[in-house]
């Protein structure tokens, strides 16, 4: 699921040469227009920019059912049950049951990160990064995804290594950007898939590989429907014996497995 990042931020790699600059701008620009939602307990959930909007959204879908045990989930969370701190984030989120406020998500959202709950470490990031409810703090963003990304949710490892790609909220370094993506590539998530095959195709981060590379952007491209990266061009130009690995690869690939010597694995420095 794709969403538009707000407020959006541009990435300048002035001090690299300028050819080098133009592809890093054209990859950093992919990597900004696909911006990872909110999640629930159970599903994604997309965030709207506007208060408004907030009960078309999908992160609002079935929230009406939640807003029916609104007392009980409030006592609940005030007993410190992580799931209902959560839940309570949901609904003030999306307006359902209570009246819409993004602050008191937010507070909601952190209480149960704090007891490791990983939707909402996820969600309680994305608040910071966007500025939703809370003073913008991309450090404090990273550090919520980087909590729920140890706990193996994809979008979060997704998001962890575009930050890590772009240098927001950590410092730059793209061979950790593309350990992230890869983890998340694994578990299916496609636009790591698609960044990981573009960081690839140019070296960024990992050894240049066009077969590992053409095979991630063939995946994306083929399990994902709405996937713009035949259209866009994405896919490195491969004949002969490497186009037939490359295409037998992807043929072959389901959720979980890896593509061979694609990345390394990230570190363990927090």
């Amino acid at each position: 699921m794709t969403a538009t990042r707000s407020p959006p931020i541009v990435a300048m790699h002035l001090h690299r040469t300028k050819t080098y600059s133009v592809i890093v701008a054209s990859v950093a620009a992919l990597f900004l227009c696909a911006h990872s939602p909110l999640v629930s307990a159970q599903a994604v959930q997309a965030p709207s920019s506007s208060p408004a909007h907030r009960r078309d959204d999908p992160a609002c879908a079935g929230t009406s059912t939640l807003a029916m045990r609104v007392d009980a989930i409030e006592k609940a969370a005030a007993q410190g049950d992580r799931v209902a701190q959560h839940d309570l984030g949901v609904l003030y989120w999306c307006g359902e049951g209570l009246e819409g406020n993004f602050s008191r998500a937010a507070t909601w959202y952190e209480k149960a990160a704090q007891q490791g709950y990983a939707p909402s470490q996820f969600n309680i990031a994305q608040m910071y990064l966007h500025g939703y409810g809370v003073q913008r703090n991309d450090e404090m963003g990273a550090y919520w995804l980087r909590q729920a990304a140890d706990q193996g949710v994809a979008v979060a490892q997704s998001e962890l290594g575009n930050l890590y790609f772009l240098g927001i909220g950590v410092n730059e370094d793209q061979a950790q950007a593309a350990a992230w993506l890869r983890k998340a590539a694994i578990q299916g998530d496609e636009n790591a898939q698609t960044r990981l095959g573009l960081m690839l195709k140019n070296g960024f981060g990992v050894p240049r590989n066009l077969i590992a590379a053409y095979a991630w952007l063939e995946i994306a491209e083929k399990t994902h429907p709405a996937s713009a990266v035949g259209e866009l061009g994405y896919k490195p130009h491969l004949s002969g014996e490497a186009l037939k690995t490359a295409e037998t690869i992807a043929a072959r690939w389901k959720a979980g497995d890896s593509v061979p010597e694609d990345s390394p694995s990230p570190t363990d420095t927090k």
